[in-house]
């Protein structure tokens, strides 16, 4: 397999063009912010859609990395962009939803070690991406549909926002109470089941939604 092409954004189009058409497989892994009335901005997908649409030719695998929401990566929505390349998904080429599971700050988040998740419109896409993923991450757990791995990143996301949301609302609290909030979440971290620590923070946010 010939090394995946980046869509990232960084590159002029047509630099990106020619490494887009040469590869075997396309990852697409770019910002996906919030809007001022926090709702997920999802033009940096469409964009880099739009990049990959230009080079799209059949055979090739197209894997979204990026926060999208529930079934958005369904011909109609932002499948509907590669779509006008007048390549049909799951027949023509593949694509799949392959989340990435970043935690800003932690360089260990991005390791091997963590398991990457990998849904395709077919089972053959999911083989292909799961083929793909196997180069980077040390275990590759497959998933029914690029639904699924959506849901699953958007379940994610919001376990963490409400537990840091919590925390940071407990820490209030243990301040005007005269308690040391650092101690006290270490001492429930002890219980060795049905408890994860989160810790006060500036906020919920990362490099994209969050």
């Amino acid at each position: 397999m010939r090394p995946a092409g980046a869509a990232s954004g960084s590159s002029g189009p047509r630099a990106a063009k020619g490494l887009l058409a040469a590869a075997d497989a396309i990852v697409v892994c770019v910002p996906t912010p919030i809007t001022a009335t926090k709702d997920p901005d999802l033009a940096p997908v469409i964009s880099a859609a739009e990049l990959v649409r230009g080079s799209l030719r059949p055979g090739q695998l197209v894997v979204l990395q990026s926060d999208d929401l529930p079934r958005h990566l369904r011909p109609g929505r932002s499948g509907a962009e590669l779509e006008r390349s007048n390549l049909i998904a799951g027949r023509d080429f593949d694509l799949a939803f392959a989340p990435e599971r970043v935690n800003p700050g932690d360089p260990a988040s991005a390791g091997r070690d963590v398991p990457r998740l990998v849904g395709g419109l077919t089972p053959e896409g999911t083989a292909r991406a799961r083929k793909l993923f196997e180069n980077i991450n040390s275990r590759v757990i497959p998933l029914s549909s690029p639904d699924a791995a959506e849901m699953a990143k958007l379940l994610e996301n919001v376990f963490r926002n409400i537990n840091i949301a919590f925390v940071n609302q407990l820490a209030l609290l243990c301040e005007r109470m005269g308690l040391d909030v650092w101690e006290v979440i270490d001492a429930a971290a002890t219980k060795p089941f049905g408890f994860m620590a989160f810790r006060p923070g500036p906020g919920v946010g990362g490099h994209c939604i969050r």
